[in-house]
């Protein structure tokens, strides 16, 4: 009985931003075959025909990601609070930083740090603060979008 109602939800919601005809959706509930259905928001702009899926979206400002702060932790497992996979030694960078993220010998960038709150206050500690290291500047972001999308050919 499971399987097949598992099977009849896979027919009724699509399994990413792609599956719909409805390329104005914000927000869409698709199903991961095997897994409940669950509502994702897609990407509505010029590179919504490209498929990509927001994964996290964290917003409260005003600055844009751009740079190249990724590829210092490219490969690496992924760190929390309670599994420390990082080659940091004795430091849990999760727990240093206060937010899972893919580390390496700690960050050159952080898209799970503390937002700034809303009277403009910043943490005492400002490692714990969402960080993109390449800009070179002290500017404290609040607002992190990341995605994802299907590799082209595998539709």
């Amino acid at each position: 009985m499971k399987e097949s109602f598992s099977q009849e939800r896979a027919d009724i919601y699509p399994t990413s931003c792609l599956s719909t005809d409805n390329q104005n959706r914000s927000s869409l509930m698709v199903q991961v075959p095997g897994h409940p259905g669950f509502y994702v928001a897609c990407d509505t702009s010029q590179l919504a025909e490209l498929g990509w899926l927001v994964i996290q979206r964290r917003k409260s400002g005003k600055v844009n990601f751009f740079g190249d702060s990724l590829s210092y932790h490219k490969g690496q497992a992924f760190s929390t609070y309670d599994q420390d996979n990082d080659k940091s030694g004795n430091t849990n960078c999760a727990q240093f930083h206060v937010g899972a993220w893919w580390y390496n010998n700690c960050a050159q960038s952080n898209l799970n740090g503390q937002h700034v709150d809303i009277f403009g206050k910043l943490p005492e500690d400002k490692a714990r603060l969402i960080t993109w290291n390449s800009f070179n500047t002290s500017s404290h972001f609040s607002f992190v979008q990341m995605m994802v999308r299907p590799k082209f050919g595998c539709f």
